[in-house]
């Protein structure tokens, strides 16, 4: 009976053999119940639930629950798919994506607690390796749940609610959601008994040790437990198994399969040639169009661009690719609220640019002339400028751009062009830059100066300068060291589903204070609080109406 039960989680496709071939598709239920090899097949059929159904899989809304309600994106209009809710903070509780998010999670679930009943424990090491993966599913699924259900753990009372803990398959337990202490909790204990398992060492393709480290070691970030941060990150550092990549193989990072690129810890596989023409209305083709694929419709913030410009030659300027028109003309851009004081809303504005005199001057819509101030910063990146009302007015000049309605095209790459394939991706759950920086922000936090050394060695990567705990200076011109390293993760953590949490979780707010659609409605969010209930979704309706008791999160 428990093996039919495991077979509800797999669906058909192939078998363990071509794990290398097709990694992740699932296996026959027959197979499943008589196959020797009947670990192996129960992994695959659990990492299948991770990207099954293509643009309904469980990654497609997870980037999109994890990265759209952050301030590295602006989307250029507004839209009848239920992602706009996640993106302007206006939740709703029938939206498909955040329903699916919830299943889908559920499904990765099930499948984990099928493999944790079926696979003894002890057998032998391979079995053992597999029992761990399923341990590491399990609690990946469940903090992706908590970050989108529950509030961070540093805000938390002891009381706050997170999701469901569903540890077995009997279909008659409903359980209740938990608290988000518990929660936290079965997902420390399941990483620590997934590490103790995993001892063979496999492709970033599949859970390993290592993997499970690379995650404690934000799960106690998250939590606060800085010291435990440190000791699980330098356990990640110590294995030697991965390293930052060279600035110049970073630029092109988003083309590499996750087994040749060296900082991959967890990644999960999508195939070029085989699945990217699916992949063309998933997440990169929302992005960006390339070849005419995908919609493009989704870009870059004002504020990110400014952030990962700040330092001229920063490599993570590699994955926002501005789409120029055709010509030489150059134009000049800037931001403009309605009142000076910014308490309009910003809109993007655009004038021809003249190159004469110092900073040169740009002629408006209404052929109105403004003469330019130029400088270069102490970065090195030249300025343009001009005042009104007694402010100071940033303007970019650059040649002209195509637009979309009012909205210049700031094309994000970072999840398409793997192997050269226009929206291929196989998305990285777990990074070792990551962990770098999971190590610096603890550090900082136990008040060891070590931090910026940590700090260092990654932007070394990146083609940007060395900080000085006497002389630093962000993106956005903050000189607090904690402020600093979470100006650093947004810049590299970019669209892999971060940002939000990362301010949350340490009690600061989120700034939209820039052009996108988000500001269009009544009652839009320019700045999103720590302490608000709407950082959280609502739980499902389906679910609710379902389950019938399941508690919703304050409307």
């Amino acid at each position: 009976m428990k093996k039919i039960l495991l077979s509800l989680a797999i669906a058909c496709s192939i078998t363990s053999c071509d794990i290398e071939r097709l990694p992740y598709d699932s296996v026959d239920s027959n197979v499943a119940i008589s196959d020797p090899n009947y670990a192996s097949n129960a992994l695959v059929g659990i990492y299948g639930n991770l990207k099954s159904k293509l643009s309904n899989s469980w990654i497609n809304e997870a980037h999109r629950l994890m990265e759209y309600n952050g301030d590295n994106v602006s989307l250029s209009g507004t839209t009848g798919d239920d992602l706009f809710y996640i993106y302007n903070y206006h939740r709703i509780d029938n939206g498909g994506r955040v329903n699916r998010f919830w299943v889908k999670s559920y499904q990765v679930i099930y499948g984990a607690n099928a493999a944790i009943e079926n696979i003894a424990e002890g057998v032998n090491v391979e079995n053992d390796n597999y029992l761990g993966e399923a341990y590491f599913l399990r609690a990946m699924m469940y903090l992706y749940l908590s970050n989108a259900f529950g509030k961070p753990y540093t805000l938390a009372s002891e009381t706050d609610l997170s999701v469901p803990l569903k540890l077995d398959t009997d279909i008659s337990n409903i359980p209740e959601r938990s608290t988000v202490k518990k929660v936290y909790g079965q997902i420390e204990k399941d990483l620590l008994k997934a590490a103790d398992l995993m001892t063979i060492e496999k492709k970033a393709i599949f859970a390993t040790r290592e993997a499970a480290y690379a995650l404690l070691s934000r799960l106690y970030l998250y939590m606060g437990n800085n010291g435990e941060c440190v000791k699980y990150a330098n356990k990640v550092i110590d294995s030697k198994r991965f390293s930052l990549l060279s600035a110049e193989n970073f630029r092109k990072m988003n083309t590499l399969i996750p087994e040749n690129n060296s900082e991959a810890i967890f990644s999960i596989k999508y195939l070029s040639g085989i699945e990217e023409g699916s992949l063309n209305d998933v997440v990169g083709g929302f992005y960006s169009t390339i070849d005419g694929l995908g919609w493009g419709e989704m870009y870059a913030s004002r504020t990110y661009i400014d952030a990962v410009n700040y330092f001229p030659n920063d490599a993570r300027q590699a994955f926002i690719v501005p789409q120029y028109a055709q010509g030489t003309d150059m134009e000049a851009v800037w931001v403009e609220d309605v009142n000076v004081e910014g308490t309009g809303i910003p809109t993007y504005q655009f004038g021809v640019y003249h190159a004469d005199g110092e900073g040169g001057y740009m002629t408006t819509s209404d052929n109105t002339r403004i003469d330019l101030n130029k400088e270069t910063t102490a970065t090195g990146a030249v300025e343009y400028s001009f005042e009104k009302a007694g402010h100071k007015v940033q303007v970019y000049v650059d040649k002209k751009m195509t637009k979309r309605g009012k909205y210049p095209l700031y094309f994000i790459t970072k999840c398409s062009l793997q192997e050269g394939k226009n929206h291929a991706w196989s998305p990285c759950i777990l990074r070792y830059s990551e962990v770098l920086l999971n190590k610096a922000e603890a550090l900082c936090k136990l008040n060891d100066p070590d931090a910026v050394n940590v700090l260092n060695e990654l932007r070394l990567h990146r083609d940007c300068p060395n900080y000085t705990s006497g002389d630093l200076v962000s993106g956005r011109g903050n000189s607090d060291l904690l402020d600093v390293i979470l100006d650093e993760r947004r810049i590299e953590l970019a669209y892999e589903g971060h940002r939000a949490m990362d301010l949350y979780r340490n009690k600061k707010n989120l700034n939209r204070n820039y052009p996108g659609s988000h500001l269009v409605n009544k009652n839009s969010f320019k700045e999103i609080k720590w302490s608000d209930k709407n950082i959280i979704q609502l739980i499902p309706i389906n679910q609710i109406n379902a389950q019938g008791n399941l508690v919703q999160n304050e409307i």
